[in-house]
C-alpha cells in the first residue's frame, strides 16, 4: 500500500493503537489528526505519548522518525489543552454529537446541487447517538450550526466542541437540494469516547478524488470497506472513482452494493442514478474518448 502513494506523504495505520497518521511533511493535515486527538480522554492520549516515544527510542533516525515527532506533539498539546497530569487524571465531559465529516468532493457538491464545496459531507452517523435521534443521515452536508455558516469540516468540529452536554443545538442540513433546520440535544450520555478513524481515510481520499488521482482515492476506499464491508458511502465512492476509471463494470458492483446495504435514502437514490447512466449507451465520441484512453 506505502508504494501506491507519493514518497512524500505515507500513510500509516498502527491497527493495534487505532490510529492513523498523515503526512509528515504535511501541516495542512495536522489539524484533522489534532482534532482525533483532542477527543481522546487522558488515559488515551497517555498510551499514545508512550507508544509514539517507544517508536522514536527504538528507530531515532529512520525515515518515520519526524513522523512520530509531529504525532508525539499533537498527542502533548492535545493532553495540555485538556490539563492531564502524568498520571492520566479524568476528563471533564464533552458533548458528542455522533458524527463523522469530510470536505465535499467537488463532483458530489454539483450532484447534490451545490454552488460550492463549503460546508462539511457526513461520512458516518453513529447509531443512537444525538445525530442519529434528530434525524441526520449519510450525505448530509452541515452547512451551518445555531445561524452561523461553517464552510470546512475542522469549523464544525470547533463548533461542536464549544457547546455543552445537555444543550440543544440547531444545524443547518443540506438535503434534497434544500436547506433544513435539525434541532440536536446532546444528551450526557453522549460524552466522551474515542472516535473511529475512517473519517480521516474518507478525507484524504476525497482530496486525491478531487485532485483527479482516482486510483489513489480507490485504494483508499477500499481500505474503508476492508474495516467496514457496509460503509455504502465508501461504496458509492468506490463506484465514482471506477467510473473516472472507465470500469464500468467494477462501477456498477459498487453501486449495486450500496444499494443493497442501504435500499432507501440518498445515497441509494443516487447509486440507481449512476446505474441508469452507466447503462445507457455510449455515443460516438464517449466511445472514441475511451478508445484513445
Amino acid at each position: 500500500m506505502l508504494g501506491l502513494l507519493p514518497r512524500k506523504c505515507a500513510t500509516v495505520v498502527l491497527a493495534a493503537a487505532g490510529i492513523l497518521s498523515g503526512c509528515a511533511t504535511a501541516p495542512e493535515n495536522n489539524g484533522a489528526v489534532l482534532n482525533v486527538y483532542r477527543q481522546l480522554d487522558c488515559n488515551t492520549l497517555k498510551e499514545r505519548d508512550a507508544l509514539f516515544n517507544r517508536a522514536l527510542t527504538g528507530s531515532p533516525q529512520n525515515q518515520a522518525a519526524q513522523m512520530w515527532r509531529e504525532h508525539a506533539a499533537m498527542v502533548n498539546q492535545a493532553r495540555a489543552e485538556k490539563h492531564c497530569g502524568d498520571s492520566g487524571g479524568a476528563v471533564a465531559q464533552r458533548p458528542r454529537i455522533g458524527i463523522q465529516v469530510a470536505p465535499v468532493p467537488a463532483s458530489l457538491a454539483t450532484a447534490l446541487g451545490l454552488s460550492s464545496t463549503s460546508g462539511a459531507l457526513i461520512v458516518d452517523v453513529m447509531k443512537g447517538l444525538p445525530a442519529d435521534k434528530a434525524g441526520i443521515e449519510k450525505m448530509d452536508v452541515v452547512l451551518g450550526m445555531d445561524g452561523k455558516k461553517l464552510a470546512t469540516p475542522d469549523e464544525v468540529l470547533a463548533a461542536i466542541k464549544q457547546l455543552g452536554v445537555g444543550a440543544k443545538t440547531n444545524v443547518q442540513i443540506w438535503r434534497n437540494r434544500s436547506v433544513k433546520d435539525y434541532v440536536v440535544d446532546l444528551s450526557a450520555e453522549s460524552t466522551n469516547g474515542a472516535p473511529p478513524t475512517t473519517d480521516l481515510v474518507m478525507e484524504a481520499a476525497a482530496g486525491d478524488f478531487d485532485a483527479g488521482r482516482y486510483f489513489d482515492a480507490f485504494k483508499k476506499y477500499q481500505k474503508v470497506v476492508k474495516q467496514n464491508p457496509n460503509d455504502a458511502l465508501a461504496w458509492y465512492f468506490i463506484g465514482q472513482s471506477l467510473d473516472k476509471m472507465h470500469d464500468a463494470a467494477g462501477a456498477k458492483t459498487a453501486y449495486q452494493r450500496v444499494i443493497d446495504i442501504q435500499p432507501q435514502g440518498q445515497i441509494a437514490d443516487y447509486a440507481r442514478q449512476m446505474l441508469a447512466n452507466l447503462s445507457q449507451p455510449a455515443t460516438a465520441s464517449g466511445k472514441a474518448a475511451q478508445k484513445k484512453k
